[in-house]
This record gives structure tokens, sequence and C-alpha cells, in this order.
């Protein structure tokens, strides 16, 4: 029953780290086209 437990932890963790890591990129892109979208406003 133990094992199980952490093995089960063990699963979430990853599984946590693999969407913040998603999560991540994805507010890093949206930043990135603001930014450009920024800069374009600014030329005009």
């Amino acid at each position: 029953m133990k094992s199980l437990k952490i093995r089960f932890r063990r699963f979430l963790l990853e599984k946590l780290s693999f969407y913040f890591k998603l999560i991540k990129t994805f507010l890093e892109f949206i930043s990135l086209l603001i930014n450009s979208f920024a800069m374009g406003d600014l030329k005009y």
C-alpha cells in the first residue's frame, strides 16, 4: 500500500511539472506576442 502511494505521488509530481512547463512556455509565447504588438504600435 505504501509503495503504491509513493508511486502515485511521483506520478502526480511528474504530471504537475509537465503541465507547469507547458503553461510557462505558453505564457512566454503570449508575452512575446504582446511585446511584438506593442513594438508594432510604436512604429506607427
